[in-house]
Parts: structure tokens; sequence; C-alpha cells
């Protein structure tokens, strides 16, 4: 009897091994052979037609699609170029060049970024207000560092 008991734990056992080693390569076996990106182009919430995108993913790969009339643009990658989790990056850059849209996901069998155009001038790192922040600063760090010679100076004439 006991022989027996031992026997059927030891078939159950291989069972439950064989059943749980054979589910990954189910899942490896149903990978997607390509990752498609496709979103929307907008300006002030109307779509933008005829807009190139550049679509590109972390192994540098960069494809570049059109969008349609109804703003929306549709890029395909290879598995090889664009792998399931990885970052994908849409950018847009209007023809006279006031304008871009930019956004990011992370790599799915079917990606959506929509982006939206934007003035160049009213993002932060390319307007007037950085550049007078950054001035600013810089007279800020001369000002400081030179202040200690005319302090001493300064305080040298008050105690005659």
């Amino acid at each position: 009897m006991k022989v027996k008991n031992i026997i059927l734990f030891i078939v159950t056992l291989l069972g439950a091994i064989a059943t749980v080693s054979l589910v990954p390569f189910a899942t490896v076996a149903a990978a997607p052979s390509e990752v498609r990106v496709e979103g929307v182009v907008t300006d002030h919430g109307r779509p933008v037609a005829g807009q190139e995108v550049f679509v590109s993913c972390v192994t540098r790969v960069r494809i570049s699609g059109t969008s349609g009339t109804n703003g929306v643009y549709v890029v395909t990658f290879t598995a090889t170029q664009c792998p399931i989790g990885s970052l994908v990056r849409a950018i847009a850059l209007s023809p006279d060049g006031k304008k871009r849209a930019a956004g990011s996901a992370i790599a799915q069998p079917i990606t959506r970024i929509d982006i939206t155009m934007v003035p160049i001038s009213s993002i932060p790192e390319y307007g007037w207000t950085s550049g007078i922040l950054a001035a600013g600063s810089g007279f800020g760090v001369i000002a400081y560092t030179r202040r200690q010679p005319y302090i001493r100076q300064l305080m040298g004439n008050l105690k005659r």
C-alpha cells in the first residue's frame, strides 16, 4: 500500500512539473512578429493632415509616416527592430519649423501615441523666460563669487 502511494505521488509530481514547464513555451510561441505604432496628430484639438511623423524605438531604428486626412498616422516595426517593452517615441515638426509635437510610450503589439502640435516658443527650454533666467543666474554666480573682496574692503574702510 505504501509503495502504491509513493508511486502515485511521484507520477502526480512529474505531471505537475511537466505542465508548469510547458507554460513558458506556449507564451513564447505566441509572441507578435511586429509592433504597430499609431496615433493622431492634432493642433488646437483639430486633426492635422499631411504631417510627417518620425517614430523611433530603443534600437535606434527610425521610421517616418504621414498623417491622413483625419490626422491618423500608422508606423510598423518588426519585433527585432522594436521589442515588446521598449521605449517608443513619436516626434513631428511643422513644415515652417514653428511648431512641434512629441510623445512616448512602451511598445506593445499595438501602441498608441497621440501627439499635439505646440508652438516652439511656448516650450520653456526655447522661450525668452529661460534665456532671461539663465542670464540672471549667470550674473548671480559672478556677483556671489566676487562679493567677498568688496565686503572685506568695505569693512576695512569702516574700521578706520
